[in-house]
């Protein structure tokens, strides 16, 4: 077999390891399944590295041999890194939590997020002009008002909730 034909099954495999995680076949056993045609898949990239070292003798052919290669091995490692941050192996902390608290705990989690979010907007420099052009409407600044009211008040009701659950 042709290194490029090596270099072909080894993209097929990666692939092909992919799709079986996605679509979930042969489910429970699905993740074992993909990693095995994921780690056989590295077996035709290896042979035709080895296989393409004799098929090209001059620099220039070396380099060129060598351009698919490594295309298909950065590929095929951003695939694996892609797969193992896009599907954990671990499962998921929320399925711990109590159907009654989840509620309580993502509010808790997505009001962390705009307390981080927020604070990195306070630190950013004020632009004078648009605060000015934000506040001189009153319809505009009763929004705004009445926003932070709500912010406040479910700030306070989920800190409440959280030091109820803790």
């Amino acid at each position: 077999m042709s290194s490029r034909r090596l270099l072909a099954l080894a993209t097929v495999c990666a692939l092909a390891a992919f799709l079986v995680l996605v679509l979930r076949v042969a489910h429970p056993h699905h993740r074992q399944l993909a990693l095995a045609i994921y780690g056989l898949g590295w077996v035709p990239f290896v042979l035709s590295i080895r296989k393409a070292r004799g098929e090209y003798s001059e620099e220039v052919a070396k380099l060129r041999a060598w351009r698919g290669h490594i295309l298909v091995g950065l590929a095929v490692l951003f695939l694996g890194w892609a797969v193992w941050v896009l599907i954990p192996v671990e499962p998921s902390p929320l399925l711990e939590v109590d159907e009654e608290l989840l509620p309580a705990t993502l509010d808790a989690d997505l009001l962390a997020s705009y307390d981080s979010r927020f604070l990195r907007y306070l630190a950013a420099p004020v632009d004078r002009e648009r605060y000015k052009a934000l506040t001189d409407d009153p319809a505009r600044r009763r929004f705004i008002e009445d926003w932070w009211a709500r912010v406040a008040e479910n700030r306070q009701a989920t800190q409440r909730i959280l030091v109820d659950v803790n």
